[in-house]
């Protein structure tokens, strides 16, 4: 016994050549009479059902008989049902800001598109929700919208659910919680000196305590116009200190440099410190 090749030939009706894979042949083993393969169709974004038609090649091998049909019509079957979403998206963070919450939120694919999603707050211990969106949409696969308009200090929890033209989904669980919260008083500079322990090109700055907060500091020298972020070499990063006082590197000898420090804590960000100013030794300490 010896193993057969059937060469197979497929011809489009109204399907299209990117609707389905290719197949060109059927070997069926050496003491078997019969063999299956698969023909992998694609989704597309038409909605109508396509045919296309699988035949028997035209050469045969010896010893293989073509019977009575030697073709059939394939359809290609379009799911166009749209049922309502069933994942629960998962909010993994809510940002506090002045008066506000931003919730940012996931879900995962499945059979039933995502339209849009709904996003529902309400004050923690009470029973009645308030729909913050009814049109909020993913971003490379991410959810996000701002909640306003709320109390500072109070809690609030946050819900979302997938919508579509079939319905909506269930609403994610459990309920995250936060408390928007007003931006935090700006702190005061106390000194910006050359560092004791190596004052050329450095000056050490140190601000009052914001309770709760970390903080940003940038500084330039005095009369320029483009100030220099902290700790961010391509000046495109806020980096953020959790200490109330940090050393300045790189700096000019014999130079006035001023500083500016603000609190930040959470997403709510403060306004920046009144202006205080510091000159590096001249030298090579």
């Amino acid at each position: 016994p010896v193993s057969v090749t059937i060469p197979i030939t497929l011809t489009r009706g109204s399907a299209e050549s990117g609707d389905y894979a290719s197949l060109t042949s059927i070997t069926i083993p050496a003491g078997q009479s019969q063999m299956s393969a698969d023909l992998r169709t694609r989704h597309d974004s038409d909605t109508d059902d396509e045919t296309l038609t699988i035949s028997l090649g035209a050469s045969l091998p010896d010893l293989v008989t073509a019977g009575a049909t030697t073709s059939i019509v394939l359809t290609i079957e379009d799911d166009d049902d749209v049922v309502q979403p069933r994942q629960r998206p998962g909010v993994y963070d809510l940002q506090a800001g002045n008066g506000s919450l931003t919730v940012t939120w996931f879900i995962r694919e499945d059979h039933s598109p995502y339209a849009s999603f709904d996003v529902q707050y309400r004050v923690k211990g009470t029973t009645s929700w308030s729909s913050a969106s009814a049109g909020a949409t993913l971003h490379d696969g991410e959810g996000r919208h701002t909640i306003s308009g709320l109390n500072n200090g109070t809690t609030y929890e946050v819900r979302v659910r997938a919508r579509n033209a079939a319905g909506a989904g269930p609403w994610s669980w459990p309920n995250e919680e936060g408390a928007p919260a007003a931006p935090p008083a700006a702190p005061t500079i106390n000194s910006v000196q050359p560092s004791a322990r190596s004052s050329y090109q450095t000056l050490y700055v140190a601000w009052s305590s914001v309770s709760s907060a970390t903080y940003h500091l940038r500084y330039r020298e005095q009369g320029a116009s483009t100030w220099q972020r902290w700790q961010s070499r391509d000046n495109d990063v806020w980096h953020r200190s959790f200490t109330t006082s940090q050393t300045l590197y790189g700096l000019s000898s014999g130079t006035t440099y001023e500083v500016q420090v603000r609190a930040v804590i959470g997403d709510s960000i403060g306004a920046w410190s009144t202006t205080a100013t510091g000159t590096t030794t001249t030298g090579s300490g």
